[in-house]
């Protein structure tokens, strides 16, 4: 059987429907914004959004192994990597601290998998500080440490 009458039997929408699909979807979630602020008439653009706010970054480890944590912290006195490890089941604090409001920071965490089982898993999570973040790692499958998701929010 041809992929044409296949896809006819199977009632799969043809590829120019799938495009415009597509394209739809990406005009109804834009939103419609030009990424501007409106002009106000004085040349100057209002500013509508709220100022960014210091915080720490806390990791919410929600799989079955050690997570380790390190990313480079730059401040007045130099750099330095600081490096944490949060236990199965609990939430603990990977910064140094407050961060300022606005930095960027990119942590590299570390699935601590014994070697008996296999290899670590490594994930990156990039973060510019707005307030307190959590960071939450989760194993979409327990069986498999490679299924290791990692997301950010408030």
């Amino acid at each position: 059987m041809s992929a044409k009458k296949l896809a006819r039997r199977l009632r799969l929408p043809s590829r120019r429907r799938l495009v415009s699909c597509l394209v739809l979807c990406c005009v109804a979630c834009g939103g419609g914004g030009g990424g501007m602020a409106p002009d106000d008439g004085n040349g100057d653009s209002p500013v509508d959004e709220e100022p960014l706010q210091a915080g720490e970054i806390r990791l919410a480890n929600q799989t079955n192994y050690d997570m380790e944590s390190a990313y480079l912290h730059v401040d007045e006195d130099g750099e330095r990597i600081v490096r944490a490890v949060v236990v199965p089941g609990t939430e603990a604090i990977i910064s140094d601290g407050e961060l300022s409001a606005g930095t960027q920071v990119e942590f590299d965490l570390v699935l601590q998998i014994p070697t008996s089982e296999g290899l670590r898993v490594r994930r990156k999570a990039k973060i510019v500080v707005d307030g307190d973040i959590i960071v939450t790692a989760v194993l979409v499958d327990e069986l498999d440490p490679f299924s290791l998701a990692v997301s950010t929010g408030l």
